[in-house]
């Protein structure tokens, strides 16, 4: 199980009515948390990639999908090695776009 992958499991666990949008997930359809990139169905849906790869940038993307976002629930694991250098990018970002993130 790779570890970015663990907080979507638990979301994905935890509800199938509040909307979740993943940043990073190494293989969605693979995991069985969305039934196609092109057709996620279901309540999950994301960005599929390299996660470390421009953290703040998809957040900036993710406050222009959805223009009137004050407040981002950030999912971790401190048990992964890149979780502290995301999650400073992610406070930078968020600062900057003045969104409240949730850790």
């Amino acid at each position: 199980m790779a570890f970015e992958n663990q907080t979507i499991r638990a979301a994905k666990a935890a509800t199938a009515e509040i909307p979740v949008v993943f940043l990073h997930a190494s293989d969605p359809v693979a995991a069985g948390f969305v039934a196609s990139l092109a057709h996620p169905g279901g309540n999950l849906t994301g960005f599929a990639g390299f996660w470390w790869d421009l953290p703040g940038k998809k957040l900036e993307l993710f406050k222009q999908l959805v223009p009137h976002l004050h407040r981002v629930l950030v999912l971790q694991d401190p048990a992964d090695p890149l979780t502290p250098p995301l999650l400073a990018e992610l406070r930078s970002a968020g600062a900057a776009l003045q969104l409240h993130l949730v850790e």
